[in-house]
């Protein structure tokens, strides 16, 4: 991981409780394709498959803007923000954008990347979730802040990122279930 910071050196602190989570070291930010590359590296040595820039100064900041890099096989528990709305602008890759309802149906597929949406906005209090198509997808997202981990609320029919084999066989559902809409690829 130091190599990683080395190669790149890029001005960003680790959030110490969260070991894919960077502020930015300068008090504002810029993100060019160096640091979607340090990105995409830290998402492939962490063991979650994840990688975040913040680019606000803190959590109690009124606008929550990051980049983040996921690998394919990585799991985001499908959640919902009751009274925010989600941009998402895409930098790299693509996925799948499922959108739920309140029973765990998925109710709509959004594909995103350089052939398909590279915009989206998600909606307040409606559950969400990626499935990365490519070895790698990079994102911008801006949400309102402050940011509060109690105002995300997990779907209780998903199971939690700690629940390894209930996780791989809820993913392979997933799968099975956006195959079974056929979009079209690019």
């Amino acid at each position: 991981m130091r190599n990683i910071l080395k190669n790149y050196m890029l001005n960003f602190t680790r959030v110490f409780s969260d070991k894919d989570v960077f502020f930015s070291d300068l008090g504002s930010s810029s993100i060019g394709p160096s640091a979607l590359r340090w990105l995409d590296e830290l998402a492939r040595c962490n063991e979650d498959g994840k990688a975040r820039i913040c680019c606000h100064n803190s959590y109690d900041d009124l606008v929550q803007e990051m980049f983040i890099v996921i690998r394919k096989g990585a799991y985001i528990p499908p959640h919902k923000h009751p009274s925010k709305n989600e941009s998402i602008h895409v930098t790299m890759g693509e996925a799948d954008l499922l959108y739920f309802n309140e029973d765990g149906e998925i109710v709509n597929i959004l594909s995103l990347g350089k052939e398909a949406e590279l915009y989206c906005r998600i909606p307040e209090n409606v559950f969400h979730t990626l499935v990365i198509r490519s070895e790698s997808f990079g994102f911008h997202e801006i949400i309102p802040g402050p940011f509060r981990q109690s105002q995300t609320i997990h779907a209780s029919w998903a199971p939690s990122f700690l629940e390894n084999r209930l996780v791989n066989d809820y993913m392979v559902s997933l799968e099975e279930q956006v195959n079974q809409w056929a979009l079209p690829r690019p």
